[in-house]
């Protein structure tokens, strides 16, 4: 548009200066002053036209800024959701992995000082019938014996506590017996790995279980009773807890849990668990 205009006054200006042969010098004067106006009108427009054009693109420029800062904290809070899905989703396989993987012990010189300067320790070991458990009680059984430990029995059973269960036998109950020293380490032990184990003691009848033994005649008090159960799958279970208060009191006992299981693996020398 700027450029016809200039185009339509340089045609005037052309027609202007061929009329001046004709015209006198007041005729001159009078059409310098009308040019004189029209191109002060011309400028006055324009740049009024330049004003507004600017003021409403300056406007409209401020707008999609804006919008622009607006989708980029969209973009953001939609990212910090997906980080924190992810995390979780991340959080929830180890967590089933975990709860999947087969028990491993592992061990050390630290491990196996503690274990033999318990050496001469009777104990008894049962275990489930299933791959996993038998694999594990073998663990066990393997690093007692290789530490001087004095088996008394290993036995297949139906039925066992689930995780493992380490009991100190009271065949006598006039006998005033705390579980032994070496049944709180091997809990330790057993807990530094991640395993689920309880520790307490039994006095209960143990007829059928010492028959099995074959030394019935020879179990003294205090020998350690080590019951191994199917993994416990916690992961599973908690998939059933519809209650919120019970989901954040079980989420607590997993992080103490967690924390003493670090403390111990600490205290054993042991290498810490993948997070």
């Amino acid at each position: 548009m700027i450029t016809l205009a200039l185009i339509l006054l340089a045609i005037s200006l052309l027609i202007l200066l061929w009329e001046f042969s004709t015209w006198s010098w007041d005729d001159i004067d009078l059409w310098l002053k009308i040019a004189s106006v029209v191109l002060t009108a011309f400028t006055v427009a324009v740049g009024a036209v330049a004003i507004i054009s600017g003021y409403y693109l300056g406007k409209r420029q401020a707008q999609e800024i804006l919008t622009q800062q607006k989708n980029i904290e969209i973009l953001k809070g939609n990212n910090l959701e997906l980080q924190s899905t992810v995390e979780q989703e991340r959080i929830t396989r180890l967590q089933l992995e975990e709860s999947l993987e087969p028990r491993i012990l592992a061990h050390n010189g630290i491990v196996r000082d503690r274990l033999k300067a318990l050496a001469g320790t009777p104990f008894i070991i049962e275990v489930v019938e299933d791959g996993e458990a038998v694999r594990a009680a073998n663990q066990i059984l393997s690093l007692l014996k290789s530490s001087g430990w004095n088996e008394l029995g290993a036995i297949k059973t139906n039925s066992a506590p689930e995780g493992v269960r380490i009991e100190t036998i009271v065949l006598n109950k006039t006998i005033d017996i705390q579980p032994t020293s070496s049944a709180e380490i091997l809990v330790e032990f057993l807990e530094a790995n991640g395993w689920e184990v309880r520790n307490g003691f039994n006095s209960s009848s143990l007829s059928g279980i010492l028959d099995q033994t074959g030394n019935s005649g020879n179990i003294p008090n205090g020998t350690v009773r080590i019951r191994v159960g199917n993994k416990p799958t916690i992961y599973f279970m908690e998939k059933f807890i519809s209650n919120e208060q019970t989901r954040k009191v079980l989420e607590e006992l997993r992080s103490e849990t967690k924390a003493r299981r670090e403390r111990l693996r600490e205290e054993w020398g042991l290498p810490p668990r993948l997070p």
